[in-house]
């Protein structure tokens, strides 16, 4: 990694993105991963090891799977494809498609398909339609050579319980014939027209920065100062908010609202890794700190969360706490990986389910920084005094079936009675998630204890962040249906958690909600994208949208104008001639 001094983009780039299932990027531990934004390299294709989805994915039904599409192609031609997945769970999808010759390619405006390594393949999950079926199509491009071809495809049928059993592929195979000039026209399939493409969401709310890539962490530091961090895209030359193969190209910037386009880069060229939904992550998050000891006109440092998790560019980088200094020297202050490995608090199966993504950094009243870990399923307290970490909460999974309980945000009620609320992904698909209220009922220093974890409220689907905002309401972020809600934590009561009915949504249109925080004056920043048809936790954001505090409270119940009978004095004289009100009223009833 390295530090420029400072990083100027003008406002005039083109926002591009390619939303993918991949950017959120949440990582969990399991000895075999699902993916969320597609893989490559498992379509049964001999030529890349013959490797499909069943290697992770066992336990479920088997799909029928068909590849179709034309079986004569002129050389140098192009012919529509198609994969289809019937039966299964009958949930979701995903696929990959490889190619012995020629070239593969979405179709033009295509959301649900990208290039990845010469495949094509899914950038979300998709949801079965009314037939039980997931359908993809694409395009391939025959050489200009005759001769045979073959493409290799692998239909994936998952529950969405982000966890590989339960889940069941199947390969389908296509041979087609490549003939020299002048043979038939290619004969596309007849196929679904795919929706007319959408080049932009417009947000209702005022963008606050833009030109970002990913935007997994937002830091308030004052009114105007933001600290952001962007998982980057992984690629070398870096294009805000688009997905692609590449090297580290993560970051942690300054950035003034005033002027977003001046932005001092702090930690640049992270190293990113590819999480199970095929997400890019760098940059997690990052918090500013004062170390113990240092005196109160020492500058603050800065502490910063590097991603983790599998298909790292550089792994000796990946799951580290970097501390950013004053005069810009970086090291790392910890690593949570390393912690794992040799305590692994969540009680992994084997070598293969240990994890770490160190996602959240929150500075507990008691001066502890809680490293949120999307990857171990727990948060782990960082002593700044000692750089030692110890296990301060573990989450079970949600149910029976392994629904992960993956911890997203971390936030502190703001009365200083020392609860805390943890926000937790949940699924793709059926099911649901939560957030839960954490208590240190023994005063022990940790979440660990029977009866320190209950529900707040359930019912919820991938909260991906959460902070307290005006009001003392706790609002939270959730990727399914790009929304912004609030909750009074006041609704709970002991053995009984909130009702779905205390969640009012107060924004929506944000799609690729990841991060949220306040401005001091109440105004909410929350990231998200203005690219269309995102899906999934893990997404490509590239800005963050300013919400008013004014819409995030109910309005307020107007304030009675004329004098109530406790105003009149006690001795006030009836009215002299009370018969003027009586037709004054007769005449208004008419009006209706």
């Amino acid at each position: 990694m390295h530090r420029p001094t400072s990083l100027k983009i003008g406002l005039g780039l083109v926002l591009a993105g390619l939303v993918t299932l991949g950017g959120l990027a949440l990582h969990r531990a399991e000895p075999a991963r699902a993916s969320s934004g597609g893989r490559t390299g498992l379509s049964g294709n001999p030529a890349t090891g013959g490797q499909t989805c069943s290697r992770c994915h066992n336990g479920g039904v088997t799909p029928d799977v068909t590849l179709s599409g034309p079986t004569r192609l002129a050389a140098g031609a192009t012919g529509t494809y198609t994969l289809t997945i019937m039966g299964g769970q009958k949930n979701l999808g995903g696929f990959d498609v490889s190619a012995t010759v020629g070239a593969l390619a979405p179709l033009d405006g295509a959301s649900d398909v990208w290039l990845s390594n010469g495949e094509v393949t899914h950038t979300a999950p998709k949801t079965v339609d009314a037939m039980d079926q997931v359908i993809f199509n694409f395009l391939w491009t025959a050489p200009d050579q005759a001769g045979p071809a073959k493409l290799y495809g692998v239909g994936n049928s998952v529950n969405g319980n982000f966890n590989p059993s339960g889940d069941a592929a199947d390969t389908a195979t296509l041979d087609i014939a490549v003939e020299a000039g002048g043979g038939p026209d290619p004969t596309p399939t007849s196929v679904p027209e795919p929706a007319t493409p959408v080049p932009t969401v417009e947000s209702p709310y005022p963008v606050a920065v833009a030109d970002l890539a990913n935007p997994h962490g937002i830091t308030v530091l004052d009114e105007d100062r933001l600290l952001v961090g962007e998982g980057g895209n992984r690629s070398e030359a870096w294009v805000p908010g688009q997905f692609g193969p590449g090297a580290g190209d993560g970051r942690v910037s300054r950035i003034a609202l005033a002027d977003p386009s001046q932005r001092e880069v702090l930690v640049a060229d992270m190293t990113n890794s590819t999480d199970p939904g095929g997400g890019t992550v760098g940059g997690n998050h990052a918090i500013e700190v004062q170390l113990p000891g240092a005196s109160t006109q020492t500058a603050a440092v800065t502490l910063v969360a590097q991603a983790g998790g599998p298909a790292h560019s550089r792994p000796e980088e990946a799951a580290k706490i970097l501390l950013v200094d004053a005069s810009g020297a970086i090291e790392v202050f910890a690593d949570p990986l390393a912690y794992e490995q040799a305590n692994n608090p969540g009680g992994e199966p084997g070598e293969g389910g240990i994890d770490s993504n160190p996602w959240r950094l929150v500075q507990a009243p008691d001066g502890r920084v809680l490293v949120v870990d999307a990857g171990a399923n727990d948060i782990l307290a960082l002593d700044l005094a000692t750089r030692q970490l110890s296990a301060w909460a573990v989450f079970a999974p949600l149910s029976a079936e392994g629904q992960q309980a993956i911890p997203t945000g971390l936030a502190f009620a703001p009365d200083g009675d020392g609860v805390a609320y943890v926000s937790l992904l949940g699924p793709f698909g059926p099911g649901t998630t939560e957030i839960r209220r954490l208590e240190d009922r023994n005063g022990d220093g940790d979440m660990l204890d029977e009866g320190e974890q209950s529900t707040l409220v359930g019912g919820l689907k991938l909260v991906t962040d959460l902070a307290f905002g005006p009001g003392g309401q706790l609002f939270f972020t959730q990727i399914a249906g790009g929304t912004l809600s609030r909750i009074d934590p006041a609704c709970w009561s002991e053995g009984a958690a909130c009702d779905a009915d205390d969640v009012t949504v107060v924004a929506d249109r944000l799609p690729a909600a990841s991060a949220l925080a306040f401005l001091p004056a109440g105004d909410a920043l929350v990231s998200t994208t203005n690219q269309p048809n995102p899906g999934g936790p893990s997404l490509s954001g590239n800005r963050i949208v300013r919400i008013p505090a004014d819409q995030l409270l109910p309005e307020p119940e107007p304030t009675p104008t004329g004098p109530t009978p406790t105003e009149l004095p006690p001795t006030a004289e009836p009215p002299t001639q009370p018969t003027i009100f009586l037709p004054f009223l007769l005449r208004v009833e008419t009006l209706h």
